[in-house]
């Protein structure tokens, strides 16, 4: 199934392009550390709830957020999460695998790690 998403949709134009082809649970993931010279390379996935209620208004790169614009993310995310996991990829593995596929590894453990923390009503 193709479906097309417009650049100026926006971080949910994505999800929204998911539901329509038939995908109700969807997770958002991302990854932290991966240019850093020392230190793990983390990631995390989360599946937000349905709804305009359970978007979370200026989430977007965590890179383009100020500490405190993450630190009410964080918070909101943790409150409105339906799943979440966090997967950290020791620099030992990193060397081993190379970055990018320690990367794409960290991101598809967190997300097969994902479990339900709530049920729907």
């Amino acid at each position: 199934m193709t479906f097309v998403v417009r650049k100026d949709a926006g971080l949910y134009g994505y999800e929204r392009g998911l539901r329509r082809a038939g995908f109700s649970r969807i997770a958002g993931a991302d990854e932290a550390g991966r240019g850093a010279c020392a230190g793990p390379l983390v990631a995390a996935a989360v599946i937000l709830g349905e709804g305009a209620g359970a978007q979370i208004t200026g989430l977007r790169d965590s890179k383009l957020l100020t500490a405190a614009h993450r630190e009410r993310c964080y918070d909101e995310i943790m409150a409105k999460a339906a799943a979440w996991a966090v997967v950290a990829v020791e620099p030992r593995e990193c060397d081993l695998l190379g970055m990018h596929v320690a990367n794409i590894s960290a991101l598809r453990r967190a997300v097969l790690r994902l479990r339900s923390v709530r049920t729907s009503s």
